[in-house]
């Protein structure tokens, strides 16, 4: 017999496997795996026993971003927005204010854009969208830097002005 598994929902922090497993059973209960690869860095085998498929999700990735300022020192206020897909398809935004330490957000797998929405107070905005990939292992990869020929001064990148303008 043929049997074809898909895993709705993921636990939480996992990455979701999207790949429709297929499986046999034969007439003595002997498993056998029909499809050998997964997408998500997922991983699917049978037990020692032989008589239980496992399906193994992977963990989100961390993925810190820090906001700092020439000399390396973190800064506070601005906000900061993650955008994009992960490699099943699922759009992602995220958007924090910057802290005195690094944020830290769990991504999956995919490709994303991180851009300063609003600069912190007495500081220009950076015009730089920074394109990213995070691969199944962790990995995060610089892909693409692009910069605004516009620069501007104030608080908010779009229209809010700071005293130092």
């Amino acid at each position: 017999r043929s049997y074809k598994l898909k895993e709705v929902t993921p636990p939480s922090d996992y990455t979701q496997v999207t790949t429709e497993i297929e499986i046999t059973v034969d007439d003595h209960g002997n498993i056998t795996i029909v499809t050998t690869e997964v997408d998500g860095g997922g991983k699917i085998s049978v037990n020692e026993d032989g008589d239980t498929v496992v399906l193994e999700d992977a963990r989100k990735k961390e993925v810190k971003i820090s906001k700092t300022d020439l000399g390396g020192e973190e800064l506070e206020g601005a906000t900061i927005t993650v955008t994009g897909k992960d490699n099943a398809g699922n759009e992602v935004k995220k958007t924090w204010e910057s802290e005195t330490t690094a944020h830290t957000l769990k991504l999956d797998p995919g490709t994303y854009t991180m851009e300063e929405k609003v600069a912190p107070a007495g500081y220009q905005c950076v015009e730089t969208k920074i394109q990213f990939s995070v691969d199944a292992d962790g990995n995060v990869t610089a892909e693409e830097i692009s910069r605004s020929a516009e620069r501007r001064v104030g608080k908010e990148c779009s229209s809010r002005r700071s005293p130092y303008h």
